[in-house]
């Protein structure tokens, strides 16, 4: 099992989160300040960290299910 998650995590996890926060600091480059910093922690919070979650969670169930069959 713990092959499996290393798996999950190198070919989805990483590559999903490294391109969410790509883009997120693309979306801020250029923007400097207190207010860019701040909406670029918001956006974190409120968008990419649930998207990772759910990202998480169906690599779960996947791994759950095949380890159940």
């Amino acid at each position: 099992m713990p092959i499996y998650t290393a798996f999950a995590g190198g070919l989805i996890s990483a590559p999903l989160g490294h391109a969410l926060v790509g883009a997120l600091q693309k979306a801020f480059a250029g923007r400097t300040g207190k207010r860019a910093k701040f909406g670029q922690i918001l956006a974190s919070n409120l968008f990419i960290a649930p998207i990772q979650t759910v990202g998480e969670l169906f690599i779960a169930m996947f791994l759950d299910q095949t380890r159940l069959n």
